[in-house]
């Protein structure tokens, strides 16, 4: 596991706001065949966590934090991963 920032664009409406985005990335393991000891365990795939989102250009905007978090977690979504 390891804690990243990224800047992210984002459109709003009409409005393209900046942020800077705080996540933890958690690599997935892969798939682990059968031993004497164990059955075997399936693959897991990677995962972003969302951590903080701080406002670096609103463009006019003047977002609540919820909304900022949905802002970035949407885009930690579609365009993060």
């Amino acid at each position: 596991m390891s804690r990243h920032t990224i800047r992210a664009e984002v459109d709003v409406g009409e409005t393209c706001v900046k942020l800077d985005i705080e996540f933890q990335y958690h690599p997935g393991t892969p798939q682990r065949g059968p031993s004497y000891a164990s059955g075997g365990e399936p693959a897991e795939g990677p995962e972003l966590e969302f951590l903080h989102a701080t406002l670096i250009d609103g463009d006019g905007l003047d977002p609540s934090p919820a909304q900022l978090q949905e802002w970035a977690e949407d885009w930690l979504d579609e365009e993060g991963f």
